[in-house]
C-alpha cells in the first residue's frame, strides 16, 4: 500500500490543525461567555467542540477545493473491453429503460462503441422483471447497434446491489478489463465513459475512478434546490475532497469505473456479525470497497473535472428522508470497520466522517436541550432564563455554515466563460435561505433515523418511490406531523424555562411547527421557473421516454 504524497500530507496537516483550532476557539469563547459556569456548561462546551469541528471541516474542505489546482490526469489510449453495469431493483420500468437507451445511444455516437457492452443487473421481483426483460428486448430490436445489451435477473437477492455486482464479476468478469457502474437513476454521456477509460489506461495503478454526478431534471421546489446545490457547491467540495484524500479517494457506488481484476480479487464483502442494523449485509458498501482496494495497493481517485455525469434525485423531503434512512444505517455500520486491519489512515478517517455525518443531529439536539434545561440546573428564574453563552455561538455557527457557500460562490462566479453572475448570486442566496428553512426539518428526520438505528430497528432497503406531481397535504401531514409536535414541545419548553431566549429558538422550532406545510409546498413544482437546459444524454432520455410511451423505441 503506497502512502500519500508530501503535498497531500501537508494539506491534511493544515486542515487538521485548522479544524482543531477553530473548534477549540469556539469552545473556549463559549465558556468565556457563560457567567458562573456550571457542570452542565462543560457538557455544552464539549458538544460545541465536536460540532464546531464538524462545521470547520466543511469549511476546510471548501477552502482546499478553492486553493488547490490539480495537475491534468494522465491519459492513455482507449483499449480493453468495458462493461457498463446498470443496477435495477423494482424501479419504474419506463423511465429506467429510457435512461438505459439514452446512455447506449450516446455511447454508440462515439468512435469506440465496439469496446463497450451494457449489462442490466436486476434484483426486481418477477412482475417487474418480466416488464424489464420485455422492454429491453424491444429496445434492442427497434434500436440495433454495435453495443450488446444483456439482461440478468437474480431470484436470490443476497447481498443486494453489492452482491449482484459480485455475482456478475464471478461469472463474467474475466471478459472485461473495466466496468462502469450506473444506478437506475444515473445518466452518463458516452464521451465521458470513453474519457474515463482513457484515464484508467493512463494510470495502471488506478483501481477505481469516481466522477462527480450532477443532479438534473428536478421538477419540484425541493428537487430544484438540491439540483442547484449539486451543481453549485458540489464541484468545490469534491475538489477539496480529492485534494485531501489523495490516493485513498471515495467510491459512491455509481457513476464510476472500476478495474475489474483487482476489484473482483479484493472487494468481496462478508456480512457483519450480529443482527441488523449494525450487523448483516454492509449497507454503504461502496466506501468499504474503496477502502479494500486502497488496502490492496490500488489507487482510488475522484476527478471533479469530468463532465457528462448525471443523476436524478428525490423530488420531496419524504423521499429524501427515506433514502437518507438507508444511508444512515449504512454509515453507522462503518463505526465497526474503523479498526479493520491494514486500512489506510485516510480510509479510517473516511469511516469516522461517515459516522459523524449522522452523529451531528443528536449532538446538536443534545446541545439545544442542555441549553434549554440550564436554567433549571442552575436555579435561574424561568421568566429570565436564557441560553447562556449561546448567543455569540449562533453567529459563529452561521459564519461557518455560510463560509463554504461563499467559497463556492467565488469559485462559480469567476469560472472562465461564466455569465449571468448577478443571477447566479441571487440563486445562491435563495438556496441558502431555502436550506435554512429546511434544516430543522431534515435534522429532525436524521435524529429519528439515528435513534432507530441505535435502538436496533432495521430500515431495510426500500424501493424507490414512483415519481409523482408532489405530495398532497394529507400525505405531508401524515409523514411529518410528529415534527410539528416536536416543534410545539420545543416552544413550550422554552417558554417554561428560558423565556428570555425565545427569539433565538424561533429559527429552529418555527419551521418544525409548520413542517407539514413546508413538506407539501416544497414538493410542488415552481410556477414559470425552468430547471435549465438539459444535457444531450438527458434529451436522448426524454426522446426515448416519449417513444416508449407511444409503444415504440
Amino acid at each position: 500500500m503506497r502512502g500519500p504524497d508530501p503535498a497531500t500530507l501537508r494539506l491534511r496537516a493544515l486542515a487538521g490543525v485548522t479544524v482543531v483550532v477553530v473548534a477549540s476557539g469556539l469552545a473556549w469563547a463559549f465558556m468565556g461567555s457563560v457567567p458562573h459556569p456550571a457542570a452542565i456548561d462543560w457538557l455544552r462546551a464539549a458538544l460545541v467542540f465536536v460540532a464546531g469541528a464538524w462545521l470547520a471541516w466543511g469549511s476546510a474542505l471548501a477552502l482546499a477545493g478553492l486553493a488547490v489546482r490539480p495537475a491534468p490526469p494522465p491519459r492513455g489510449s482507449v483499449a480493453g473491453r468495458t462493461a457498463v453495469l446498470i443496477l435495477l431493483c423494482d424501479e419504474e420500468t419506463g423511465p429506467a429503460l429510457a435512461r438505459i437507451a439514452a446512455v447506449r445511444a450516446s455511447l454508440m455516437a462515439t468512435d469506440h462503441a465496439h469496446l463497450f457492452e451494457m449489462v442490466v443487473l436486476s434484483d426486481s421481483g418477477p412482475q417487474a422483471g418480466r416488464a424489464e426483460a420485455e422492454g429491453l428486448a424491444r429496445l434492442v430490436a427497434e434500436a440495433p447497434g454495435p453495443i450488446p445489451l444483456m439482461y440478468r435477473r437474480r431470484a436470490d437477492r443476497r447481498g443486494r446491489k453489492a452482491g449482484n455486482i459480485a455475482d456478475f464479476l464471478r461469472r463474467s468478469g474475466g471478459r472485461y478489463r473495466y466496468a462502469a457502474v450506473l444506478d437506475a437513476d444515473s445518466l452518463m454521456e458516452g464521451e465521458t465513459l470513453v474519457e474515463m477509460v482513457r484515464r484508467m489506461e493512463g494510470a495502471p495503478e488506478l483501481g477505481l475512478l469516481q466522477s462527480v454526478p450532477r443532479v438534473i431534471g428536478a421538477r419540484s421546489r425541493f428537487g430544484r434546490a438540491m439540483q442547484f446545490a449539486s451543481g453549485f457547491s458540489g464541484p468545490l467540495q469534491a475538489a477539496g475532497l480529492a485534494a485531501l484524500q489523495g490516493r485513498a479517494g471515495p467510491y459512491w457506488g455509481h457513476n464510476a469505473i472500476i478495474r475489474v481484476a483487482p476489484f473482483a480479487a479484493h472487494c468481496g464483502l462478508a456480512e457483519l456479525p450480529g443482527p441488523a442494523p449494525f450487523g448483516g449485509p454492509v449497507m454503504s458498501h461502496d466506501y468499504v470497497e474503496a477502502a479494500l482496494l486502497v488496502r490492496a495497493g490500488w489507487d482510488v481517485r475522484i476527478d471533479p473535472d469530468l463532465g457528462g455525469s448525471f443523476e436524478e434525485g428525490p423530488e420531496d423531503i419524504v423521499a429524501h428522508a427515506r433514502r437518507d434512512r438507508r444511508w444512515c444505517q449504512g454509515n453507522m455500520q462503518h463505526a465497526r470497520l474503523i479498526p479493520l486491519e491494514g486500512l489506510a489512515f485516510w480510509s479510517r478517517v473516511t469511516f469516522a466522517l461517515n459516522v459523524a455525518t449522522y452523529a451531528m443531529a443528536p449532538l446538536w439536539s443534545l446541545f439545544l436541550l442542555a441549553s434549554l434545561l440550564r436554567p433549571l440546573a442552575t436555579g435561574a428564574a424561568p421568566q429570565t432564563g436564557t441560553l447562556a453563552g449561546s448567543e455569540g455561538l449562533i453567529f459563529a455557527v452561521i459564519g461557518l455554515l455560510v463560509l463554504p457557500r461563499v467559497a463556492a460562490l467565488l469559485h462559480d462566479l469567476f469560472r472562465p466563460g461564466q455569465r449571468d453572475r448577478l443571477r447566479r448570486a441571487g440563486a445562491a442566496l435563495g438556496e441558502l435561505l431555502f436550506s435554512a428553512l429546511l434544516a430543522p426539518i431534515l435534522l429532525a428526520w436524521q435524529l429519528r433515523a439515528v435513534l432507530e438505528v441505535l435502538t436496533g430497528r432495521d430500515g431495510g432497503w426500500p424501493a424507490h418511490p414512483p415519481a409523482g406531481e408532489g405530495l398532497d397535504l394529507a400525505r405531508a401531514w401524515e409523514a411529518s406531523r410528529w415534527i410539528a409536535t416536536l416543534g410545539l414541545a420545543g416552544f413550550a419548553l422554552t417558554v417554561a424555562v428560558a423565556l428570555g431566549s425565545l427569539y433565538f429558538v424561533v429559527p429552529v422550532f418555527l419551521p418544525m411547527v409548520f413542517a407539514p406545510l413546508i413538506v407539501w409546498w416544497s414538493s410542488r413544482p415552481p410556477r414559470g421557473v425552468s430547471s435549465g437546459p438539459l444535457p444531450e444524454v438527458a434529451r436522448r432520455r426524454d426522446a426515448f421516454a416519449g417513444a416508449l410511451s407511444r409503444g415504440g423505441a
